[in-house]
């Protein structure tokens, strides 16, 4: 049996679709998911069609809303398309699309020709850019290149002293001959003595480092270039570049000492 309604509206005729008994399952905005009823539903009305969702999870902030907005809701794409096709062939056609290529300059020119070039386009390496270059963001930058060239430049100060005056003071080794140990053991005990110093002054460039990260972010939020940023301006240590930064480093301190005092202490 099929009845028809003299309602003026487009009619349907379908078969019965998952979305007419099971809600759209959707995330929301802390204030949106209190508001949501029994179970986490909650009724929205998307294009002007009413659609059943049930909350399944909270979300902070979102990418491209801003921060005064008055809340968000987000959907799988093809689960929404399908409860709004049920009602309304056609209303699901998404009307947004995110692309994430390598072939960004393939990408570009397919946007800028034809059909397409009447749409909106933004790229996120375009935003990076400008980011990048904002007077703040430079002098920022400028900052810590120096710094980790005056840290560069003292490890090599730090380490040439190191193994010269290590060379120099006679008394240890005197204090050691003495004791019997022989050329092999007087550059063993050199090198040694340069690894520890080389690994204390790589984990202090690391102390440093970690500092000078912190205080750039700093720096950053009292000059106030972006007034409220969402999400907030926090201070992110890339922890695995680092520890192999530190690492190379290391090794190459450890492999300047190991060879320079070859001939240092022979007699």
């Amino acid at each position: 049996m099929v009845d028809f309604a003299m309602t003026g509206m487009p009619g349907v005729l379908r078969p019965a679709q998952p979305t007419d008994t099971q809600p759209v399952p959707v995330l929301a905005d802390p204030q949106t998911a209190a508001s949501a009823g029994p179970g986490g539903r909650i009724a929205l009305t998307v294009d002007d069609l009413p659609v059943i969702a049930r909350v399944v999870g909270v979300l902070s902030r979102f990418p491209t809303i801003p921060p005064g907005s008055a809340g968000f809701i987000i959907a799988d794409e093809p689960t929404l398309a399908a409860a709004l096709d049920a009602q309304l062939p056609g209303q699901g056609r998404p009307d947004e699309l995110w692309i994430g290529t390598a072939h960004l300059v393939g990408l570009r020119a397919a946007l800028g020709s034809g059909a397409l070039a009447q749409l909106d386009s933004s790229f996120r390496v375009d935003i990076d850019h400008q980011l990048r270059d904002a007077p703040v963001a430079r002098g920022v930058l400028g900052t810590l290149i120096a710094a980790t060239a005056l840290s560069a430049v003292l490890a090599v100060v730090g380490l040439l002293a190191a193994l010269l005056g290590g060379v120099r003071d006679g008394r240890v080794e005197s204090d050691l001959q003495e004791q019997g140990v022989g050329p092999r053991g007087l550059q063993a005990e050199l090198r040694v003595r340069l690894a520890l110093a080389s690994l204390l002054g790589v984990m202090v460039g690391v102390g440093i480092a970690v500092l000078l990260t912190r205080l750039a972010v700093a720096s950053v939020s009292a000059a106030g270039a972006v007034a409220d940023p969402s999400p907030p301006v926090v201070t992110v240590v890339p922890w695995a570049a680092l520890a192999a930064w530190s690492a190379g480093t290391f090794a190459v301190l450890v492999l300047a000492g190991w060879l320079a005092p070859r001939g240092s202490v022979a007699r």
